[in-house]
């Protein structure tokens, strides 16, 4: 373990897997940019007292008087992403266009030009997580699809009902967005 006491604004801490905060609310919203873009995935920030601004935290606990706030380093799922499910004869091409607030994410599925809505969508540090109603599959049961994100790919297995199929997608990196909106 290492702690560093620097000015936070022009030291690289890049490495860093837990950053705490006890600045104002105005010190944190200049820092968060640099949060977003420095920290890996999965690094966990706590700040007491001060949030930061829209970025909603993952969790609040209070001592006191006061609160403090969590968060998670949301990776970058934002764009336009391709994949294909299962393999062989069962194959399916997927497309989804996924926007994103922090780790708050949204978007929709197409198959075969039919479009769906996400449905639970989650995304925490790397992990991504979200549903398809059975319908869009052509089934009864929903899909659940759980991955992570790496660069511009994401992997994972899907699952409908019990059964388990492999799935990669690919993201067009022109048309990834900042997550800091």
């Amino acid at each position: 373990m290492r702690f560093i006491v620097a000015d936070i604004f022009q030291e690289d801490f890049s490495e860093a897997t837990v950053v705490t905060l006890y600045m104002g609310q105005d010190v944190n919203l200049r820092l968060r940019p640099k949060l977003l873009r420095l920290l890996k995935p999965g690094t966990r920030i706590a700040s007491f007292s001060f949030d930061m601004g829209e970025w909603k935290p993952d969790a609040v606990s209070t001592f006191g008087r006061e609160d403090a706030y969590f968060w998670v380093v949301p990776a970058n799922a934002s764009g336009k992403w391709v994949w294909t499910e299962g393999k062989g004869r069962s194959k399916v091409r997927w497309e989804l266009e996924m926007k994103q607030a922090f780790q708050e994410v949204s978007g929709r599925v197409s198959r075969n030009g039919r479009h769906f809505p996400l449905l639970g969508a989650k995304l925490k540090g790397d992990e991504i997580r979200f549903n398809l109603d059975g319908e869009s599959a052509d089934r009864t049961s929903p899909l659940v699809f759980t991955g992570r994100i790496r660069a511009i790919r994401s992997k994972g297995p899907s699952r409908r009902d019990t059964t388990h199929r492999a799935w990669k997608a690919v993201r067009n990196p022109a048309t990834m967005q900042p997550i800091d909106r």
